[in-house]
C-alpha cells in the first residue's frame, strides 16, 4: 500500500473531505504514533470521514487510480512534455553552468 496513491485518490474527490482525511492521517501518525503502512489504520481514517475505503484500496490495487492520474496529467501537460529524471549525474553540471552564467552578469 502506497500512501501517496491514497492521497492522490482522495484529493481527486474533494466531496469526500480530502483535507479532513489528510489532517486525520497526520494526527494518526504524529499524535497517536500509529503506522500508516498498516492498512487498518488508513482504512479507519477513511471510513471515519465517509470515504469508501474498499473502493479506494480496490482502485489502487487494480491500477485504476494511477491510470486516471496519469491520463489527467498527460492531458494537462500536453503531448510534448518531457519528464526529467534525478537519476545519474546530469543535474550537478547543469546547476554549475547556471551559477556561472549568473556570476558573469
Amino acid at each position: 500500500m502506497d500512501l501517496k496513491d491514497i492521497k492522490l485518490y482522495v484529493d481527486d474527490r474533494p466531496e469526500q473531505g480530502a483535507f479532513r482525511v489528510h489532517r486525520d492521517l497526520f494526527a494518526a501518525r504524529h499524535d497517536h504514533g500509529l503506522k500508516l503502512n498498516e492498512e487498518d489504520v488508513v482504512r479507519d481514517v477513511l471510513v471515519r470521514h465517509g470515504v469508501d475505503a474498499g473502493e479506494v484500496f480496490a482502485a489502487i490495487e487494480d491500477g485504476t487510480a494511477l491510470k486516471q492520474i496519469r491520463t489527467e496529467h498527460e492531458a494537462a501537460a500536453g503531448v510534448g512534455h518531457v519528464a526529467l529524471s534525478t537519476e545519474g549525474d546530469w543535474l550537478r553540471p547543469l546547476a554549475a553552468f547556471l551559477r556561472r552564467g549568473r556570476r558573469t552578469r
